[in-house]
């Protein structure tokens, strides 16, 4: 099994270590490799596919949404959820899926984070906040979603029926759904608003605890990263590749 992970600003990713760890515990004899590209080269995506011979790829940002004009099927995961992160290929048909939202919650889960009928804000409106939302709309009603981009935030709000909040408005849980605090990307301003909440979720892993996250546990908040998001999406993940090949 040959697959690859697409994106930008890969170099630190932890995939191909997790891949390993699947591929070894379900005795596969498989390879995970990284591609970083850049925006203008994702539309070479099919012969860069075809050189590499891969049997399946995994997408992240910037590229999660625009994968999906380039795919023959879109599962309704992804459908709903506007994004792609996995593309399989069988038969020389490229179907997208979408495993960031069913991974966020399964991590949530295997932490013990109360998150049913919570208040939960949401940051961010790129392809995975919109991943994040199709999934958090079968566990609460109270979301609300607010980003650096009023726009696109306004229409992400009004695609998925939430409430567009004032910034950092309080509530109980806020996820930050952008790569602010990543290595290499801008941070937030301050951290003054993390005292609006109980709880602050992270999708940065890399620092494995962003300054946001520092600022949140200073305060006593329960925090969590991004590592068990991208540890239970990378497991439904291989799951469909398997079932795919």
């Amino acid at each position: 099994m040959n697959i690859a992970l697409i994106g930008s600003r890969i170099g630190k990713s932890l995939s191909p270590a997790l891949y390993a760890g699947l591929f070894s515990e379900h005795k596969i004899d498989g390879n995970f490799s990284l591609i970083s590209i850049l925006p203008d080269e994702l539309r070479h995506i099919r012969a860069i596919v075809e050189e590499r011979d891969l049997n399946a790829f995994a997408v992240t940002m910037p590229y999660k949404q625009a994968i999906m004009q380039y795919l023959d099927v879109i599962s309704e995961s992804a459908r709903a959820a506007d994004s792609v992160n996995l593309v399989t290929i069988y038969n020389n048909e490229w179907t997208g899926y979408s495993t960031d939202g069913i991974g966020f919650i399964r991590g949530l889960q295997a932490d013990n984070i109360d998150f049913e009928n919570r208040r939960i804000l949401l940051y961010g409106s790129g392809g995975a906040a919109s991943a994040l939302l199709s999934e958090l709309k079968k566990h609460t009603k109270h979301i609300s979603i607010c980003g650096r981009n009023a726009k696109k935030a306004a229409e992400l709000a009004d695609r998925f029926g939430v409430r567009l909040a004032d910034a950092f408005s309080p509530h109980d849980i806020f996820i930050n759904a952008t790569p602010l605090g990543s290595a290499g990307y801008d941070d937030f301003a301050n951290f003054d608003f993390v005292k609006n909440f109980d709880t602050v979720c992270d999708l940065v892993y890399s620092p494995k605890k962003t300054k946001l996250l520092k600022a949140a546990e200073a305060q006593g908040k329960r925090i969590q990263n991004g590592l068990p998001m991208l540890r239970e999406q990378a497991r439904v993940a291989f799951g469909i590749c398997r079932r795919e090949s």
